[in-house]
């Protein structure tokens, strides 16, 4: 699965488009509009630079190839957009990885496609931060939440158990809203209720 890691520096950048390893990134530009580029950062002299500190860039808008040595690439448009928070790579991760480091949750479903979905869908964040949120307070209770399969699309039932007598502190749901239910109407297929309008996750206890 391909999400996406903002470059927050150019030294983040040097570490992530090594010599031996190119990297696709994008500058996003409004309305969600990419300018995609591949580049490569070669820490020897190359071409006619006698410089080290080269980055070679593929511009996939028009074909052409840049060579820029640090200030120059600090200077360019890629430079602006890692200063503006907008320059971002392509990761390619496994989506099951993205649970690994909710501890307090044991997760008894296939989360793929439900993850892939969010990615697609441009709502992998929020989606993450509902699961931080059910963990987080699973940590502060000395609880354990089992995610198990909700029958509405996209959703997940959750059962809280208490680590020291087993007993069961809380059942809930971590539903899926849209226009598929109304954005949270009641209505079929979710047959849940949000207080306002929501395209996207929802803790229902």
């Amino acid at each position: 699965m391909t999400t996406h890691k903002k470059i927050e520096s150019i030294q983040m950048l040097k570490h992530e488009a090594s010599e031996e390893e190119y990297i696709e990134c994008f500058i996003m530009l409004r309305y969600n509009i990419r300018s995609s580029k591949i580049i490569s950062f070669h820490d020897k002299p190359i071409s006619f630079y006698e410089d080290k500190d080269i980055f070679v860039v593929l511009n996939l808008i028009d074909g052409s190839e840049e060579e820029l040595s640090t200030k120059e690439l600090e200077e360019s448009n890629i430079g602006e957009a890692i200063r503006k928070g907008c320059f971002w790579m392509d990761v390619e991760i496994e989506p099951l990885s993205l649970l690994d480091k909710y501890k307090s949750l044991d997760v008894k479903m296939d989360m793929t496609e439900i993850i892939e979905f969010a990615n697609r869908t441009k709502q992998l964040t929020q989606l993450l931060e509902i699961l931080e949120e059910v963990n987080s307070r699973s940590e502060n209770t000395g609880s354990i939440s089992t995610i198990y399969k909700d029958f509405a699309p996209y959703s997940m039932g959750f059962t809280r158990i208490n680590i020291k007598d087993n007993n069961v502190v809380m059942k809930g749901g971590i539903i899926y809203h849209g226009a598929h239910d109304g954005y949270g109407s009641g209505d079929a297929p979710t047959f849940s209720v949000t207080l306002d309008k929501t395209d996207g996750w929802s803790i229902h206890t």
